[in-house]
């Protein structure tokens, strides 16, 4: 590393900016947003072999959220809900389907 580049570095957490430059900010969140796809790739592997896992269905759902995929996040769980009705987890995640939502707000 340069000597301007420790001095922009040292002068920025004086200034408090923080260490990640915008670049490598929107490069995590990148990767971060990849890994999210991942999952949901996976889950959908698996729910197309096992479509009665109502637990897969709910994970899905909890993953699509995570993305601020709303309206599959809802399809993913009215599945879940045809296989149990009753699941008060079921319940706990409708209740977050509600305007204002803020993606990647929710963990199962």
């Amino acid at each position: 590393m340069g000597l301007a580049a420790v001095l922009i570095l040292i002068v920025g957490v004086q200034m408090g900016y923080p260490l990640l430059t915008r670049w490598q900010l929107q490069v995590k969140r990148q990767k971060e947003l990849q890994e999210k796809k991942m999952v949901i790739f996976k889950w959908e592997e698996i729910l197309a072999a096992k479509p009665d896992f109502r637990d897969g269905w709910l994970k899905l759902a909890v993953s699509y959220l995570e993305i601020g995929a709303v309206q599959k996040a809802k399809e993913a769980l009215d599945k879940a809900k045809e296989l149990d009705p009753n699941y008060e987890k079921i319940k706990e995640i409708e209740d977050v389907l509600v305007p204002g939502f803020e993606p990647g707000a929710f963990r199962m």
